[in-house]
């Protein structure tokens, strides 16, 4: 059978239907022998085939005119004017093709709808990485696509092990559903949402007004009449629960429709989780990087068990912490952590006989333990302390061969996740490590600090001079240096006054001290002349592999009878000389380079005359270079310092002086501090016999 195919044959088809009466004629006459009239088949057959094709013609392009404009339409623009066509075209034909077009395109700008409303939505959670605002955006992309009344998530939290709603979105006459069901928390299995998550599929409930859900009556108040639960999956792991309230029943295809969305929502909750663990992790890494560093700062062990016992308890999220440690010959020592509403706080103290046994049995295999504390509870009748946590993790760190047992103890609500677990295997390692560390510093610290105590000279009595000296220590936890001052006696008219500083720390340092000492007295005894020791003292050092790299040293050689004072600087700092007559005080600067660091160097020597209560003033450098938060004490401060001091005695001077450097670093001395003042009471030439001696301008040039 023959089908018209498209327009063009349509148009074919009408014409021949028109001009068929007419052609059928004209075969009859052939057929008959031209019976009929010429004048008719010549004149009016003509006629009438070519009007039925006109008329043909016109008809077809009449039926099809309209849908060639329409389809023009469409290839241009992409769409149509239905209606336009359907009330400006008579036939039935192009009713039924623009009906048709009319709905297809109907369902073209509900699929264009929804593929729009998808790429919002996801362009909208994959915008920010907070997952309040991650959901606060898909719930309202959600109403807005389908018509919901209210929409609501409920995330699964693990430490709680329940479904939590932290916020609902509704239509701004529905409010009264967002204060019922604010901060809703359901577990896994119970009620509505409770068994979308846990049968992971969608459930729809139709006519709630015959189902016993929470607040049906008030729902049904609203006119609300269907509830969709969907779970929130995120390839194999359910995150949580998106629930919509509808006023009219939905079909399952909607239901279907709005699960493919909930997957974006569900990608987006987990990269939000996810960048809230990462940046909670790198926060935890920080903070882990910082306390590593403070513990081994610190070098008094009472403060690396503070600060070790805070830092777990706030990196592990804990709220109770109890830190014991205990070494040879010395007693336990006890620290609690307690988290209060602004602050947490470490204070001393105790525990029970009954507690310590317990406690070293659960410490006896030296390994990390984690368990529930409902038993310990009972052993230890905790039941009495209000908020005792409800898991408990018992650290050691100890070192057998050091002798060294602490133990911390912590605990929190939830169980002790796997981060929390690492960060408790490296705290215990760094706090072995660093109360390792401060026991060997404290133990080095007090054999050098007696070492060089032991080198301390013992203050002369002498009835032409006055000495006084301070040597003070670095605070602790700081090690100690190699500064060193002597005086000693060479004949009845000459004294040896010396200061040095050896570079380097701790008992290196400190015997290194003892050996430049001793060599250069022993090289003053054979010729006092400053510049000849001084060159014999540093071949003498240079020549050994010693374990310093090089030492400051002033060495001055007194004449009793003249008050002639000849000295060298080798790198030392400038020696000080208070003038009783002109109150004036000068430096002495002739100098050289440190000992021990070329050989056979020669020394600067230079020289002064000291009167009656004039006053010389030797320093180390851990004098002035001492420091503040802001600047160092420095040279002209000392100065200053002296000359308000001038009128006291030389143990007075050096007392006060330290004093006031000890008040500007608010006690806490990063290195040694030497210094010793030596004050003139009288001379065996007088001074007129001495201006014959020297003559009065080299004398007047030399004291100037």
């Amino acid at each position: 059978m023959f089908r018209v195919k498209n327009i063009q044959q349509k148009i074919v088809l009408t014409c021949l239907t028109c001009a068929a009466p007419f052609i059928l004629l004209l075969l009859i006459d052939i057929i008959l022998g031209h019976s009929l009239p010429d004048h008719f088949v010549k004149t009016y057959i003509p006629i009438a085939i070519i009007a039925s094709t006109i008329i043909g013609a016109y008809g077809g392009l009449r039926t099809s005119l309209p849908l060639i404009n329409l389809a023009e339409e469409i290839q241009k623009t992409g769409r149509a004017n239905v209606d336009k066509y359907l009330e400006s075209s008579p036939y039935i034909e192009v009713n039924v093709l623009c009906n048709a077009l009319k709905t297809a395109i109907q369902n073209y700008d509900k699929q264009l709808k929804y593929l729009k409303g998808m790429v919002d939505l996801k362009k909208a959670v994959n915008s920010t990485t907070n997952l309040a605002e991650v959901e606060k955006k898909a719930e309202r992309k959600i109403a807005e696509l389908f018509g919901a009344v209210a929409v609501w998530i409920l995330l699964y939290n693990e430490k709680s092990h329940l479904l939590e709603m932290h916020r609902i979105y509704c239509k701004k006459d529905y409010q009264k559903i967002r204060i019922l069901y604010r901060d809703v928390k359901t577990k896994p299995g119970k009620g509505f949402s409770g068994k979308v998550f846990s049968l992971q599929k969608e459930i729809i409930i139709k006519n709630i007004k015959n189902t016993n859900i929470p607040f049906k009556e008030v729902l049904a108040d609203f006119n609300i009449n269907c509830l969709l639960g969907l779970p929130l999956s995120h390839k194999d792991e359910t995150l949580g629960v998106i629930g919509l309230a509808f006023r009219e029943n939905i079909t399952l295809k909607t239901a279907k429709l709005i699960n493919v969305y909930t997957s974006q929502i569900a990608n987006a909750i987990h990269n939000a989780n996810l960048y809230r663990f990462l940046e909670n992790q790198a926060d935890k890494l920080v903070m882990l990087h910082g306390l590593s560093l403070k513990l081994n700062k610190y070098l008094d062990e009472e403060k690396i068990l503070k600060v070790l016992l805070k830092g777990a308890a706030m990196l592990t999220g804990s709220n109770y912490g109890k830190i014991c440690y205990s070494r040879q010959s010395h007693p336990l020592q006890m620290f609690s952590y307690k988290k209060g509403k602004n602050r947490a706080y470490v204070k001393q103290s105790t525990l029970t006989s009954r507690e310590q046994d317990l406690f070293k049995n659960k410490f006896s295999n030296r390994k990390i333990t984690y368990f529930k504390s409902d038993k310990l509870k009972k052993e230890l009748d905790l039941a009495r302390i209000h908020n005792f946590p409800n898991y408990l993790a018992l650290i050691p760190a100890t070192s057998p061969y050091h002798h060294l047992n602490c133990f911390l103890i912590i605990g929190k609500d939830n169980v002790f996740s796997d981060t929390d677990k690492a960060i408790c295997e490296i705290l215990a390692a760094h706090a072995v490590v660093a109360l390792i560390n401060a026991r060997n510093f404290n133990q080095e610290h007090h054999i050098a600090d007696t070492l060089q105590s032991s080198l301390l000279p013992s203050l002369p009595s002498h009835d032409q001079v006055d000495l006084g000296f301070v040597y003070r220590t670095a605070t602790s936890g700081a090690m100690v240096g190699g500064d060193f001052l002597d005086f000693f006696t060479l004949d009845n008219n000459h004294i040896g006054l010396v200061i040095g500083d050896v570079s380097g720390k701790g008992i290196k340092a400190a015997t290194s001290t003892a050996k430049a000492k001793n060599t250069l007295r022993a090289f003053a005894y054979e010729n006092p002349l400053p510049s000849e020791v001084m060159s014999r003292v540093n071949n003498a050092l240079s020549n050994e592999e010693s374990s310093f790299e090089f030492i400051t040293m002033a060495y001055g050689l007194l004449d009793l009878s003249t008050g002639k004072l000849s000295y060298v600087l080798a790198g030392h700092h400038p020696l000080l000389v208070y003038k009783n007559l002109s109150c004036e005080l000068l430096r002495l600067e002739e100098g050289s380079i440190p000992l021990g660091v070329v050989e056979n160097e020669n020394f600067k020597q230079g020289q002064t005359y000291l009167l009656e209560d004039d006053i010389l003033i030797f320093y180390t450098d851990g004098l002035i270079e001492a420091r503040n938060s802001d600047e160092m004490y420095g040279l002209a401060r000392l100065e200053e310092k002296i000359k308000q001091l001038c009128d006291l005695g030389p143990s007075a001077i050096v007392n006060a002086v330290i004093a006031d450097v000890e008040h500007y670093t608010k006690g806490e001395l990063a290195d040694d501090i030497a210094i010793f003042a030596i004050k003139v009471k009288s001379l065996k030439t007088s001074q007129d016999t001495l201006f014959n001696q020297v003559g009065v301008a080299q004398y007047k040039e030399s004291i100037n």
